[in-house]
């Protein structure tokens, strides 16, 4: 089974460094250094947003 991840993708000379996160690990972002927010978090506020995470084209969240 796939689980979805948040990643930071950070430019590091010619290519990117990608740093994954899961369950309750605090996302670390040298963008946003005072961000917190554990990987959990963001997915459960994504989905306490819309009645339909998923929307199909033409339908609004």
């Amino acid at each position: 089974m796939l689980k979805a991840k948040p990643s930071e993708h950070q430019l590091v000379d010619d290519g990117y460094q990608i740093s994954q996160f899961r369950g309750n690990e605090m996302i670390l972002s040298g963008l946003l250094p005072e961000l917190r927010l554990t990987a959990e978090a963001v997915f459960q506020a994504g989905f306490a947003l819309s009645p339909n995470p998923y929307p199909r084209a033409g339908e609004g969240l």
